[in-house]
């Protein structure tokens, strides 16, 4: 189950997750809509708000905060997450939008403040991610396949295994440009 493209109503125990800036300035975007739809309140940069929970992608200069910042307040959003079991967050394309992150930047912004905070590096079971974080651990885990297989070729003295291997690698290599593509992530993440 994905994150869907867009939430009109929220049942009591849900949570619209938004990114935001620090000055809570909920002008457009998603934190428009938590504004006009889920109680977000004005002046809010970051944590719970209404039906709502900001993470800023934006500094209160409006610029794009730094990859550190943004790390920093995923963590505290994974913890927030963790501590509340009984809601049901729903992540949006946090920061690709007005703060002019890529979805390939924020992903993995976002899987390294997983492994960071989570207790063994789990997704917790009340977040819902965007179908786009999914796409970039399919990358992830295509690009380790693909070193696998680089690695067995290398190593294998068979002609056929080595062939075999080749065909392998030619059409991982595909796929995984094909999705890279598809999500805007031309360069290896």
């Amino acid at each position: 189950m994905y994150t869907p493209e867009r939430i009109e109503s929220l049942k009591p125990n849900e949570v619209f997750v938004f990114g935001s800036n620090m000055n809570g300035n909920h002008y457009g975007g998603a934190a428009r809509i938590a504004y006009d739809r889920f109680g977000a309140s004005w002046g809010v940069g970051e944590g719970e708000t209404g039906m709502a929970y900001a993470i800023p992608t934006l500094n209160k200069n409006m610029e794009k905060v730094t990859r550190q910042q943004l790390s920093g307040s995923i963590s505290r959003f994974i913890t927030y997450c963790e501590n509340h079991p009984e809601k049901d967050f729903y992540l949006t394309k946090i920061g690709c939008g007005i703060a002019g992150w890529s979805i390939c930047e924020v992903a993995e912004i976002f899987f390294e403040a997983l492994e960071n905070v989570s207790e063994l590096g789990l997704m917790p079971k009340n977040l819902t991610l965007p179908e786009e974080f999914h796409l970039y651990l399919e990358i992830k885990l295509g690009e380790n396949n693909l070193a696998v297989l680089q690695s067995r070729a290398r190593k294998s003295s068979d002609e056929n295994e080595r062939e075999r291997l080749h065909n392998a690698i030619v059409d991982e290599e595909s796929r995984l440009n094909a999705l890279r593509e598809e999500m805007g992530c031309n360069n290896k993440s």
